[in-house]
């Protein structure tokens, strides 16, 4: 799985291949209250995997032959700080959940706009 710390990495992700063929369609997907939801685990609350729209939108296109992407609002480097610990990195939690083989980018706009990428 690709990481992507800049636009331009993503830029160059996007555009035609070395030998002229574009790249399979992408279909890209927020992480946080879109693939995740909040459910409680041994009276803390946490973040879980939102079945329903992993299996209705994320698994369908996958299998459809896109190229399924996560663009996240998330900075890792602000998890360092404890009050920030939302801000982790997800490919843990992908691993976990059994969706590492699905996902195969992730980007990191670091608190900053998504458009760009999506």
């Amino acid at each position: 799985m690709k990481t992507f710390d800049s636009f331009s990495q993503w830029l160059e992700f996007v555009s035609l291949t070395g030998n002229g063929e574009k790249q399979p369609e992408l279909a890209t997907f927020d992480f946080d209250e879109t693939l995740t939801m909040w459910g409680k685990l041994d009276g803390l609350w946490v973040q879980v995997p939102n079945e329903k729209n992993i299996e209705t939108y994320l698994r369908r296109r996958h299998n459809e032959g896109h190229t399924c992407v996560i663009v996240t609002f998330r900075n890792p480097a602000l998890a360092k700080d404890p009050r920030f610990k939302l801000y982790a990195k997800i490919e843990p939690y992908l691993q976990e959940w059994g969706l590492d083989d699905i996902i195969s980018h992730v980007v990191y706009t670091r608190l900053g706009p998504k458009p760009p990428y999506i």
